[in-house]
């Protein structure tokens, strides 16, 4: 078992053996070719430029009859009416309205696509992999809870950038990170799609 990643601190804690962790550069470094009966990659085609050759690269890494799982998020200003339907206190949509947009332009100003979980499916199928299959996971969050501090996390490191490049002022950070760390509120978590396939 392998797990690879641009920056491995993280992976410190997996037992070796039987991981073995590798730092990799999934643009730019090779893949050791038919090597795994299972690939996934988590949260990271929708930060790459060259996409579609990503896929193509990850591929080469599945053995045949192995497959490849990519997961990548959905948010932003297409969230926000669904998001608003289930949001609560609903007092509190307007902070979203304007949040969620703000983020959704912060990464794509960083070169990252908000949205590209969307095109999972396809990406898959181009690849040549049968069998492609997908499916979208929104959770409700709880404000206060374990889940709800990635949010206030996301918030806190991205809120003064957003506020220099003119997308959000002060105020409008403050009420959705109050929001996010209060136990009355309630809301979707961002998308995240699942997409995988089969080598053939």
């Amino acid at each position: 078992m392998v797990a690879t990643d641009l920056d491995t601190q993280f992976l410190g804690d997996l037992p070796r053996p039987p991981v073995e962790v590798v730092r990799h550069d999934i643009t730019r470094d090779t893949v050791e070719l038919d090597a795994f009966d299972l690939v996934p990659a988590r949260a990271v085609l929708e930060h790459v430029p060259s996409r579609g050759e990503v896929v193509m690269q990850l591929v080469k890494a599945v053995r045949p009859g192995g497959v490849l799982v990519l997961e990548d998020l959905v948010f932003g200003a297409a969230l926000v009416p669904i998001s608003g339907r289930i949001l609560s206190p609903p007092t509190k949509t307007a902070a979203f309205a304007r949040a969620f947009p703000a983020m959704e332009a912060g990464f794509r100003g960083a070169g990252a696509d908000p949205q590209f979980g969307l095109e999972l499916p396809a990406a898959l199928a181009a690849a040549g992999l049968r069998n492609v299959d997908a499916e979208v996971t929104c959770r409700l969050i709880r404000g206060g809870s374990e889940e709800s501090a990635f949010y206030t996390m996301a918030l806190q490191d991205l809120g003064p950038r957003l506020i220099t490049a003119g997308l959000l002022t002060p105020d409008e950070l403050a009420e959705p990170l109050a929001f996010v760390q209060d136990p009355v509120s309630r809301w979707f978590s961002l998308g995240m799609v699942t997409g995988w396939g089969w080598r053939g």
